[in-house]
């Protein structure tokens, strides 16, 4: 449990590596997943959330953005087009990983 609780991404695969390597202990991925589900380690999917998302300097900068684009619209009389694509899956990674329930 402690595995997981540093390391939410890890596969079961992975644990069970683990197990072997650390305690000699040879048990399937089966047993791995029964023992998390019965202390209460559920699977949940990931969000990915950059660290200088949110900054003071990138809401600065984003708002500075804003009001440029909305002075050019206004000074050129320019309908502009916004299309949103900020669930495109840029990163490889892990979908899914485990979350103590409280």
């Amino acid at each position: 449990m402690e595995w997981v609780s540093i390391n939410p991404m890890l596969s079961l695969k992975e644990l069970t590596d683990m197990l072997e390597g650390s305690f000699g202990l040879i048990v399937c991925q089966q047993t791995v997943s029964n023992h998390l589900d019965g202390m209460l380690f559920t699977r949940k999917k990931t969000h990915y959330e950059p660290i200088t998302m949110n900054t003071p300097e990138n809401k600065v900068k984003r708002m500075e953005f804003v009001q440029s684009l909305l002075l050019l619209m206004q000074d050129e009389q320019k309908l502009i087009v916004y299309i949103d694509e900020t669930n495109v899956n840029l990163f490889t990674k892990r979908e899914y990983g485990r979350s103590a329930a409280i």
